[in-house]
């Protein structure tokens, strides 16, 4: 499970961190007035050794740690199938490709047509993370079930089941979610960057750090990218400050070991079947690696650009 999963989550972060059309980077993109292609372009440059460390390296750490886990016995199915049984790879690629399709066709068509046209009304509405998971749970039916010739008593069997195995698994994410909105509410995250914004370091280091010391106090990443830009924005003012790279630095900053107060941190560890100790060594540790990298590659760009 961790030689998959460990890596599949690296991957997930720095997408997170470095990758538009991801939600974060974009909006803080427009709040900094950055080009959002060079952010892409520096973000691709930056996640490539970042992901060669923070996936299969990482994995081998742990590995030689001696953790280990097993699949939730709610997430498996105790079956060896039949290869007539599976659906073939292109369609098993292409439909877990397609609420990603459509978010990406959401954006092209907004930048495309004008803002008050039909076009770009009907994609904002299918672009929106919970239209576009939901298509792909009805391609999804159609692929593997319809396609494999199961019948819906059939398919709405295994929805049943499938509900039962992850009901815990979304009360433990909402609790989550419930303390991070009290955190946030306190204004805790606000007050103590409040008191590190004039730290005499490079404005990249002060971006990161201000922005992780918020993500450890509120949890959500993409609440902290949004605290951390209106506290920040004036460190552009300062002369050879790259908007692109102050982006990915705040990005960066955003995914520092992920807390309890983060709804992601319980959905990682019910799914990986981690103790508290462990998601505080393995998951915190791999979230804090990829914002150290990430920071890394910032600073070493910002010598070249």
């Amino acid at each position: 499970l961790l030689e998959v999963g460990l890596p599949m989550l690296s991957a997930i972060t720095i997408s997170h961190c470095f990758l538009p059309p991801h939600p974060g980077p974009v909006a803080i993109a427009n709040i900094f007035h950055a080009n959002i292609g060079l952010v892409f372009v520096y973000g691709i440059i930056i996640s490539i050794p970042t992901l060669l460390v923070t996936g299969p390296l990482f994995y081998k750490l742990v590995k030689k740690a001696g953790v280990n886990t097993e699949i939730p016995s709610g997430l498996k199915v105790g079956k060896v199938f039949e290869e007539n049984e599976l659906p073939g790879f292109l369609i098993s690629f292409f439909t877990a490709l397609v609420p990603v399709t459509i978010i990406i066709a959401s954006l092209v068509v907004e930048a495309a047509f004008p803002k008050d046209s039909l076009i770009v009304t009907v994609f904002k509405f299918i672009g929106t993370t919970d239209m576009a998971l939901l298509i792909a749970l009805l391609v999804s039916m159609y692929s593997f079930g319809f396609a494999q010739g199961k019948n819906i008593k059939e398919l709405m069997l295994s929805a049943e089941q499938s509900i039962k195995s992850i009901a815990m698994i979304i009360l433990v994410i909402g609790g989550g979610g419930a303390f991070k909105q009290v955190i946030i509410d306190s204004g805790v995250g606000q007050y103590v960057a409040s008191l590190m914004v004039g730290m005499p370091l490079s404005p990249y280091i002060v971006a990161w750090v201000i922005t992780a010391v918020i993500r450890v106090a509120i949890g959500s990443s993409t609440v902290t990218l949004f605290t951390a830009a209106g506290l920040l924005l004036p460190l552009l003012s300062q002369p050879g400050v790259n908007p692109e790279l102050m982006v990915i630095a705040l990005a960066c900053g955003s995914v520092f070991f992920d807390p309890p107060t983060d709804a992601a941190f319980w959905m990682v560890k019910e799914y990986f079947n981690f103790t508290l100790p462990q998601m505080f060594v393995i998951w915190g540790g791999l979230t804090s690696l990829i914002a150290i990298m990430g920071l890394i590659g910032v600073i070493t760009l910002s010598f070249f650009i």
